[in-house]
């Protein structure tokens, strides 16, 4: 039995020798080997990595495990690329160059009215009568002096071509029918001025006089008359958009007071800057099948200033600032909330670009995305 003891001990003995004895971190940087020093460090950083990395799945672990835990309720949209477009506003009116109330070129009393308020007319035609005074009746005593003049001078030149007859009778023939002619001309276009004509098609939008009113040249209007067909939106632009703000931009036209909206481009751009409002003109055509919209109406336009086909878009409001004037959204990251710090561009309605600081792919929070503190565990509701 002694001797079972003995040969026990001895193993015991025998094994604790052939062990080498491990040296503390304290004698190996007093004994001072540089090697020794070099393979330990290399240790402790393996064995450091090893336990962040344990330690960051026992904490995710923890946070889907533990029901005590105070969880925020979230929900999420992944960040994608997409096309974003911004829009100015500005303030706009309808326009034509086709609005036009027409005066008489001629003094006296209007004869006839031959057109009714709504109606349409044509370009030339006689919308009212003005009494003439007798010039008819003179036109036609000068139209027989005229034509008695002119067969005089064909007769004295085909004389004169034969070499018959004097130059002085030749000549007074001449004169003769030339002033009959710019006599008669002259008395014909004033007596046309009594004809109150349209200068283009249109609408009678008002007529102004009455049949028997007596009337003078540029003092008494008679018709208003529209052109509906050739209309356009004018809006003055601050000059900070000269540059972004050219021929064919994109357009949203909004007329309030009719509840009407339609797309468009810009028809013409002014290069002049107008120095009272540092302003540029800007105008859009009207469709021709939009009949309800009338001259002088009160508009707006919303010109595309920008667009990028590739935008990372958020909600405005996800979008938080600390203290510093720093922007930042958080994200969900391994079920706890991740503050991201983030550079904004423009907005658009409800939407804000994202510049830097977000990627496609990422899972941004939005409902719940300011109440959640930075590492905060998150429960995501669909």
């Amino acid at each position: 039995m002694k001797k079972t003891i003995y040969l026990s001990v001895g193993i015991f003995l025998l094994n604790a020798c052939g062990e080498p004895k491990k040296q503390t971190l304290e004698q190996l940087i007093e004994k001072g080997s540089l090697e020794q020093l070099q393979e330990k460090r290399k240790e402790l950083v393996i064995e450091m990595g090893n336990n962040s990395q344990d330690l960051s799945k026992i904490n995710q672990a923890i946070t889907i495990l533990d029901t005590t835990q105070k969880k925020a309720l979230v929900s999420v949209f992944e960040a994608k690329s997409s096309l974003f477009e911004h829009y100015t506003s500005v303030q706009a009116t309808v326009k034509t160059d086709q609005n036009m109330v027409l005066m008489p070129e001629f003094n006296g009393k209007v004869q006839k009215i031959l057109v009714k308020e709504g109606e349409t007319v044509q370009k030339g035609q006689v919308l009212a009568v003005i009494d003439d005074g007798g010039l008819k009746e003179q036109l036609e005593v000068l139209q027989s002096q005229f034509l008695l003049s002119k067969t005089l001078f064909e007769r004295q030149e085909r004389l004169w071509k034969q070499n018959i007859g004097s130059e002085i009778a030749y000549l007074q023939a001449k004169t003769a029918y030339k002033s009959q002619l710019k006599s008669k001309e002259q008395l014909e276009s004033k007596l046309d001025k009594t004809r109150v004509r349209a200068p283009f098609s249109g609408v009678v939008d008002h007529v102004i006089i009455e049949e028997g009113n007596l009337v003078t040249p540029g003092q008494s209007p008679l018709f208003r008359i529209i052109n509906f067909r050739n209309m356009f939106v004018h809006a003055s632009v601050p000059e900070n958009y000269l540059t972004t703000i050219n021929k064919n931009t994109k357009v949203t036209v909004e007329i309030p007071v009719l509840n009407l909206e339609f797309e468009a481009r810009v028809t013409k751009k002014g290069n002049n800057i107008n120095t009272e409002n540092r302003s540029f003109r800007v105008e859009v055509k009207v469709p021709d099948n939009l009949e309800k919209i009338s001259p002088n109406l009160n508009a707006k336009m919303l010109l595309n200033d920008y667009s990028n086909a590739n935008a990372l878009l958020v909600p405005q409001s996800v979008v938080s600032e600390n203290a510093s004037n720093q922007e930042y959204v958080f994200i969900a990251n391994d079920h706890r909330a991740q503050q991201v710090f983030v550079e904004t561009g423009r907005t658009q309605g409800k939407w804000i670009e994202i510049v830097s600081g977000l990627k496609p792919g990422m899972r941004v929070i939005e409902e719940g995305a300011r109440f959640v503190r930075d590492q905060q565990p998150i429960k995501i509701i669909e």
